[in-house]
């Protein structure tokens, strides 16, 4: 990972949501500030953006380009 962007706080405090950025991509990934553990949730071609905890902290939302994708 090159960098770190939007980082977004799970509602009970103990995670955070980023964007982890390498030269290839951009993908979710989560921090468990009690385990320390980093888990990649969307490891794909895709431009993800803005990740953010959902209320309940059960889902993140997140700007993504997979719209525009086309298989050829």
């Amino acid at each position: 990972m090159d960098g770190v962007q939007s980082v977004s706080w799970s509602q009970d405090g103990k995670y955070l949501a980023f964007i982890g950025q390498t030269a290839r991509q951009t993908d979710i990934y989560t921090y468990n500030l009690e385990t320390k553990e980093i888990k990649n949730l969307t490891d794909d071609i895709f431009t993800d953006r803005d990740p953010n905890w959902s209320y309940d902290g059960k889902t993140i939302y997140f700007s993504s380009d997979r719209n525009s994708y086309k298989k050829h």
